[in-house]
């Protein structure tokens, strides 16, 4: 009688070919001088040495880790102990080695796929250059949410100037939403455990939740998961992922995946803060550097600051890239720089220069460049700034560029520059006034001036405020 069939067993054909376990039985038959037969776990033949049926004298079941998968039966023969055991364990060792090989397999595979993942979430994840923390946090949110199936997330940012709130930013599908959040508003929360502990969250169910920590916030709902965003040691923030769109519950390999994003979300808006502050120091450095420059000339003053602003607002019009637009605001705040080198007798001259002063007052557009010459980050701003009293027909100056031979940021502070220069008393005239200076600008177009630029600028909030 063949061994009961186990609900747990092996299917051995899945492992072993029919031909192949065939030759082991009949081999071992044949060295016996003894009748085998091999049965499945529900007491199918799948092998025998021969067709005729047999009472079997000994029987033995085959199992591997507890799983039944076979049994052996034998009848006849001087040796059917010895072929018995010696078949049973070949069998035994190779499903054994199969299992292993086919379990590594698996381990191999979930860990390539996790790790192929990772890198997949780390490569799409947005570049956190963005001048802009928040909106930083935001790309994170929104391009990770949709990558677990989760229904919505949140992400909390504290802000280094405010110990009494942070940021909260919300995703349930759209945009990202932003709201202020006071620290006596969030007791209870996912994310404020996770920020104040340092612990994860990991809820398939209530019971799941620390205590004290609820779902009656913003739509939050389970499966819920939530690390903290922490840097070098400190809390930045924290994350949290809530509700599933396929399963009832994060896997641990999603929790895995979650924690190391939020550790390179962490280190890399960390970083952020820090390039933050260098660049606060440079620009805290740029504007001293500009109102030098102004101290010299009290018919200047202020003319740096409302040239940047001008630009920025017609940089905005044209719908640069927060980036772009920094770099030009940058180039706006050094498009006089090289006044610095120019002697005050012409630089101050009360009244219009002559052909060769103003040939003189001309190379502050190169000797800025070469000052900024050997600043390597500075270096593409060049062109912006040597450029700005280039014309569109050819016949402005340092190089008698035209049209689009001008870099387009350029042009903008061309255009920036000349309205204010116009509106702005001089030692040889007054101040033109805005009705007049727009007229200049519009005859200009096509000559000195880009038309699309001129527009632009004719629609920004400033220009307007400034004409009531």
């Amino acid at each position: 009688m063949s061994l009961p069939f186990r609900a747990n067993a092996l299917d051995i054909t899945h492992i072993l070919s029919a031909d192949s376990l065939n030759q082991l039985v009949c081999r071992a038959a044949k060295v016996s001088g003894s009748s085998i037969r091999l049965l499945s776990a529900d007491g199918q033949t799948i092998a025998a040495s021969t067709e005729q049926f047999f009472d079997e004298e000994e029987t033995i079941g085959l199992s591997y880790k507890g799983l039944y998968f076979a049994s052996l039966e034998g009848a006849n023969g001087n040796e059917l102990g010895q072929a018995l055991d010696w078949l049973s364990e070949d069998i035994t060792s190779r499903v054994t080695a199969w299992h292993d090989v086919d379990t590594m397999a698996q381990h191999i595979a979930e860990n390539y796929e996790e790790l192929n993942c990772v890198f997949d979430i780390i490569h799409n994840l947005p570049s956190l250059t963005r001048f802009d923390s928040v909106g930083n946090g935001a790309s994170v949110l929104q391009s990770t949410a949709g990558l677990f199936g989760a229904h919505r997330a949140y992400m909390i940012l504290q802000e280094e100037e405010d110990d009494e709130s942070v940021v909260f930013l919300s995703w349930g599908g759209g945009d990202v939403e932003r709201r202020t959040l006071r620290l006596d508003e969030w007791e209870g929360t996912p994310w404020a455990f996770c920020f104040e502990t340092g612990n994860a969250i990991n809820a398939a169910s209530e019971q799941d939740l620390p205590e004290g920590v609820s779902l009656d916030a913003d739509g939050l709902e389970l499966p819920l998961l939530g690390v903290r965003l922490e840097a070098d040691g400190k809390p930045i923030g924290a994350v949290c992922f809530s509700g599933k769109k396929v399963t009832d519950f994060f896997s641990s390999t999603e929790a895995k995946l979650i924690k190391t994003i939020a550790a390179h979300t962490a280190s890399q808006l960390s970083n952020y803060r820090l390039f933050q502050d260098v660049r606060q120091m440079f620009l805290n450095a740029l504007s001293a550097l500009s109102n030098a420059i102004e101290s010299r000339d009290e018919y200047t003053q202020g003319h740096i600051e409302r040239v940047t602003e001008y630009s920025i607002e017609i940089a905005r019009e044209m719908n640069f890239d927060p980036e772009r637009i920094e770099m030009l605001k940058i180039a706006a705040m050094m498009h006089d720089l090289g006044k610095i080198g120019i002697p005050d007798d012409v630089l101050l001259k009360e009244g219009r220069l002559t052909d060769d002063e103003f040939e003189i007052m001309s190379t502050h557009t190169l000797i800025g460049p070469k000052i900024l010459s050997g600043i390597k980050q500075l270096e593409p701003l060049i062109p912006w700034i040597q450029g700005h009293h280039e014309r569109q027909d050819g016949t402005g100056y340092p190089l008698g560029l035209k049209e689009d031979e001008i870099p387009l940021e350029a042009q903008i502070v061309s255009v920036a520059d000349s309205f204010d220069a116009m509106t702005s008393d001089r030692p040889y005239r007054n101040a033109l006034s805005p009705e007049v200076a727009t007229e200049r600008l519009l005859e200009g177009i096509g000559t000195q001036f880009n038309g699309e630029l001129v527009h632009a600028f004719l629609k920004t909030p400033r220009y307007q405020e400034f004409c009531e």
